[in-house]
């Protein structure tokens, strides 16, 4: 587990490229091992935010991204199936965006966000 926290340090590091693009007409979603993720904002319902607590402090936020329509291979997930249940909002968000490694605040990236969505 240590070695795995040097790897993606070492990586994030040495890492040009943004993690994260917003233009006129799509949010692009960059990982760090994987492909990225793109999103055109006509796909798009909404943006919310969520923190996690602990023991009263907040300790995570994320963004979620509410999809219109989510993938047919997310649709058919155990994950869908049970979330949809207690909130079909949390079961439409495929997507998540995590700012922590954004030099950019919570509040004010969903708010650029929702002015992107809107226009």
């Amino acid at each position: 587990m240590f070695l795995s926290g040097i790897i993606i340090s070492i990586k994030l590091l040495f890492r040009k490229k943004p993690l994260l693009t917003i233009s006129t007409n799509e949010l692009v979603i960059y990982t760090i091992f994987r492909k990225p993720i793109s999103l055109r904002f006509d796909e798009i319902k909404s943006f919310y935010l969520v923190t996690s607590h602990h023991k009263g402090i907040p300790t995570n936020r994320k963004i979620f991204i509410e999809l219109k329509e989510p993938s047919q291979r997310f649709k058919n997930s155990v994950y869908y199936r049970i979330t949809r249940i207690f909130s079909l909002r949390l079961a439409n968000s495929q997507y998540g965006i995590q700012a922590d490694l954004i030099k950019i605040n919570h509040n004010e990236l969903l708010e650029i966000l929702n002015d992107r969505l809107q226009k």
